[in-house]
């Protein structure tokens, strides 16, 4: 058993490059990907490759110093794939973050740091 099997992903600058490389590692754990990029034909090849690798996948186009563009991003990911377990920011400091509970993610101007607020902890 992959150690995402069943788990769905959003990862951000997944058009080209690292993103593109991480999301594609998901797909081959047996995870299905968001795939996020300003970019949105290399977004769409980007999904086209995770799809031949049997997952799902789901293309939005959102610019992460926008927090309203990330907020209708992830919604359009739950919609899409019906749930939201993690999400991947892969940037000179890779950082993932597991949502358990989700209730609002924030990126700073910068796009460096991902924040989630959780509930209960």
């Amino acid at each position: 058993m992959a150690e995402f099997d069943g788990k769905v992903a959003f990862v951000t600058g997944a058009g080209s490059g690292i993103g593109r490389g991480v999301a594609l590692r998901l797909a081959r754990e047996g995870a299905d990907v968001c795939v996020s990029d300003m970019d949105l034909d290399a977004a769409h090849e980007t999904s086209e490759l995770i799809q031949n690798e049997g997952r799902k996948s789901l293309t939005v186009r959102a610019n992460v110093a926008s927090e309203t563009q990330v907020r209708e991003a992830i919604a359009a990911c739950v919609s899409g794939l019906g749930r939201l377990d993690y999400i991947i920011k892969p940037t000179i400091f890779c950082s993932y973050v597991r949502v358990p509970k989700f209730i609002l993610v924030i990126f700073n101007q910068f796009c460096m740091f991902c924040l989630l607020v959780f509930s209960g902890l």
